[in-house]
Protein backbone atom coordinates (compact mmCIF):
# COMPACT_ATOMS: atom_id res chain seq x y z
CA UNK A 1 0.00 0.00 0.00
CA UNK A 2 2.61 2.58 0.98
CA UNK A 3 4.17 1.84 -2.22
CA UNK A 4 1.19 2.45 -3.96
CA UNK A 5 0.80 5.71 -2.49
CA UNK A 6 4.71 6.56 -3.23
CA UNK A 7 3.49 5.77 -7.14
CA UNK A 8 0.64 7.65 -7.07
CA UNK A 9 2.17 10.81 -5.47
CA UNK A 10 5.16 10.84 -7.55
CA UNK A 11 3.00 10.42 -10.38
CA UNK A 12 0.71 13.53 -9.64
CA UNK A 13 3.89 15.76 -9.07
CA UNK A 14 5.34 14.76 -12.76
CA UNK A 15 2.09 15.81 -13.91
CA UNK A 16 1.70 19.18 -11.86
CA UNK A 17 5.20 19.82 -13.38
CA UNK A 18 4.41 19.04 -16.87
CA UNK A 19 0.97 21.08 -16.61
CA UNK A 20 3.14 24.08 -14.96
CA UNK A 21 5.56 23.81 -17.69
CA UNK A 22 2.69 23.72 -20.36
CA UNK A 23 1.32 27.19 -18.71
CA UNK A 24 4.77 28.85 -18.38
CA UNK A 25 5.48 28.39 -21.60
CA UNK A 26 2.33 29.64 -23.14
CA UNK A 27 2.82 32.39 -20.78
CA UNK A 28 0.40 35.73 -21.64
CA UNK A 29 2.91 37.93 -20.46
CA UNK A 30 5.44 36.30 -22.97
CA UNK A 31 3.13 36.98 -26.14
CA UNK A 32 2.14 40.39 -25.37
CA UNK A 33 6.20 40.90 -24.93
CA UNK A 34 6.35 39.76 -28.25
CA UNK A 35 3.90 42.05 -30.03
CA UNK A 36 4.45 45.59 -27.39
CA UNK A 37 8.20 44.98 -28.65
CA UNK A 38 7.48 43.95 -32.07
CA UNK A 39 9.64 40.57 -31.84
CA UNK A 40 9.57 38.18 -34.91
CA UNK A 41 10.43 35.21 -32.60
CA UNK A 42 9.19 33.38 -29.74
CA UNK A 43 9.61 34.88 -26.19
CA UNK A 44 10.53 33.02 -23.36
CA UNK A 45 11.33 33.92 -19.83
CA UNK A 46 11.01 31.72 -16.54
CA UNK A 47 12.41 34.75 -13.93
CA UNK A 48 13.58 38.15 -13.71
CA UNK A 49 16.60 37.48 -14.36
CA UNK A 50 16.18 35.80 -17.83
CA UNK A 51 13.89 38.85 -18.54
CA UNK A 52 16.73 41.47 -17.59
CA UNK A 53 19.08 39.45 -19.76
CA UNK A 54 16.49 38.97 -22.93
CA UNK A 55 15.60 43.04 -22.61
CA UNK A 56 19.15 43.73 -22.21
CA UNK A 57 19.57 42.22 -25.55
CA UNK A 58 17.15 44.64 -26.97
CA UNK A 59 19.14 47.55 -25.30
CA UNK A 60 16.79 48.09 -22.29
CA UNK A 61 17.85 49.06 -19.13
CA UNK A 62 16.36 48.75 -15.62
CA UNK A 63 15.01 51.97 -14.11
CA UNK A 64 16.24 52.53 -10.06
CA UNK A 65 13.37 51.51 -7.95
CA UNK A 66 13.76 54.44 -6.26
CA UNK A 67 13.00 55.71 -9.79
CA UNK A 68 9.99 54.29 -10.56
CA UNK A 69 6.77 56.00 -11.16
CA UNK A 70 5.16 53.55 -9.19
CA UNK A 71 6.43 50.93 -6.07
CA UNK A 72 4.51 47.87 -7.56
CA UNK A 73 5.58 48.19 -11.38
CA UNK A 74 9.00 47.63 -12.11
CA UNK A 75 10.55 49.87 -15.29
CA UNK A 76 13.36 48.98 -18.23
CA UNK A 77 14.42 52.36 -20.83
CA UNK A 78 15.13 52.54 -23.85
CA UNK A 79 15.92 55.46 -25.98
CA UNK A 80 16.97 55.75 -30.12
CA UNK A 81 17.44 59.03 -31.83
CA UNK A 82 13.67 60.37 -31.47
CA UNK A 83 11.98 58.15 -28.70
CA UNK A 84 12.34 56.87 -25.33
CA UNK A 85 10.45 53.36 -24.82
CA UNK A 86 9.46 52.97 -21.14
CA UNK A 87 9.17 49.01 -20.70
CA UNK A 88 6.36 49.12 -17.25
CA UNK A 89 5.83 45.61 -15.81
CA UNK A 90 3.93 45.06 -12.08
CA UNK A 91 5.81 43.35 -9.44
CA UNK A 92 2.75 41.36 -8.51
CA UNK A 93 3.46 38.96 -11.74
CA UNK A 94 6.54 37.38 -10.38
CA UNK A 95 7.15 35.52 -7.07
CA UNK A 96 8.78 36.82 -4.09
CA UNK A 97 11.78 35.03 -5.76
CA UNK A 98 11.83 36.09 -8.78
CA UNK A 99 10.30 33.71 -10.83
CA UNK A 100 7.31 34.50 -13.22
CA UNK A 101 3.90 33.89 -11.79
CA UNK A 102 1.80 31.24 -13.62
CA UNK A 103 -1.47 32.39 -15.55
CA UNK A 104 -3.87 31.36 -17.85
CA UNK A 105 -5.03 33.99 -20.84
CA UNK A 106 -8.32 33.89 -19.35
CA UNK A 107 -6.65 35.30 -16.13
CA UNK A 108 -4.37 37.76 -17.61
CA UNK A 109 -4.70 41.95 -17.44
CA UNK A 110 -3.25 43.48 -20.24
CA UNK A 111 -2.40 46.16 -17.78
CA UNK A 112 0.11 44.20 -16.67
CA UNK A 113 2.99 45.42 -19.01
CA UNK A 114 2.49 48.65 -20.52
CA UNK A 115 5.11 49.95 -22.85
CA UNK A 116 5.10 54.44 -23.14
CA UNK A 117 6.40 55.72 -26.24
CA UNK A 118 7.85 59.43 -25.66
CA UNK A 119 9.07 61.42 -29.23
CA UNK A 120 12.11 63.10 -27.84
CA UNK A 121 12.41 66.81 -29.00
CA UNK A 122 15.40 67.65 -30.60
CA UNK A 123 17.28 70.70 -29.22
CA UNK A 124 18.89 72.69 -32.49
CA UNK A 125 21.79 74.46 -31.67
CA UNK A 126 22.19 77.64 -33.18
CA UNK A 127 24.44 77.70 -36.14
CA UNK A 128 27.04 80.76 -35.96
CA UNK A 129 28.44 82.46 -38.61
CA UNK A 130 31.87 84.45 -38.86
CA UNK A 131 32.59 86.28 -41.37
CA UNK A 132 36.24 87.24 -42.52
CA UNK A 133 37.43 90.62 -41.98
Amino acid sequence: MNQLVTFLTEERKDRDQAIKDILLSNHPAMEQLRTLLEVDYRVYFANLEDLNRWLSARRYSPVKSDHWDDPLVREWVRKDDKKQFLLKMKESIFLPDGKLKIFTASDWDKNNIVLEIKNLTVVSTPSVVTSGV
